[in-house]
């Protein structure tokens, strides 16, 4: 009976591994082009006032945290070979002027950003280094204190945290660092996007 069972599941999972890469999920056709062959982000948006933070006054530089979370998830799954325009569908009392100030406030929100990860980027690589650094030290303090191991507990101490600072150290370095590079390129790729004003049957463009 485990064998028919185990026999059943195999043919189940050998059955969903050739679906999933079946033309069914390739990422193209999740994509939405244009006629010149950007990718849209197609945002619903209404009044302009929701694209903003409700802490900018002068709405000019901050943006809706939902606003800017929902323009990375959308381009995380936008290849690279491709570029991306920003499709914003707005309330048709919009004027150019409003387009304009919208266009300024993308651009200024996400060069704020991308300097802000060069900040996270410098201080990522300064922190694994002197983990690094750490954990060379106590794998030294571990080989010197091997003899003197059983009067304190020195040895076993060593070890365990340089195997600790050394670890954090490696998953800061190649983990979370990649993570703030992939950011960081997403949100130039939003940075450099065009920006597209759709109200009603009038697309304005920048």
């Amino acid at each position: 009976m485990d064998k028919i069972i185990k026999k059943i599941n195999d043919a189940k999972l050998k059955s969903y591994r050739k679906q999933l890469k079946s033309e069914v999920f390739k990422v193209d056709n999740e994509l939405n082009f244009s006629e010149t062959g950007e990718v849209m982000l197609d945002c619903k948006v209404g009044k302009l006032e929701r694209i903003f933070s409700p802490f900018d006054i002068a709405k000019d530089r901050t943006i809706d945290e939902s606003f800017s979370a929902y323009l990375l998830q959308e381009t995380d799954i936008v290849p690279i070979r491709y570029n991306i325009a920003i499709n914003l569908h707005v309330e048709n009392s919009t004027t150019e002027e409003h387009a304009k100030q919208i266009e300024k406030a993308i651009k200024r929100y996400y060069s704020f950003k991308i300097t802000a990860s060069n900040v996270s980027l410098r201080k990522n690589l300064m922190s694994s280094i002197i983990l690094y650094l750490l954990g060379i030290g106590c794998l030294t303090i571990n080989i010197l204190s091997e003899k003197i191991s059983a009067v304190l507990p020195i040895y076993e101490t060593s070890l365990i945290a340089a195997w600790f600072l050394l670890w954090e150290a490696t998953g800061q370095l190649f983990f979370e660092r990649s993570k703030l590079k992939m950011q960081r390129f997403n949100m130039l790729r939003i940075f450099n996007a065009k920006l597209i004003i759709d109200k009603d049957d009038d697309n304005l463009q920048y």
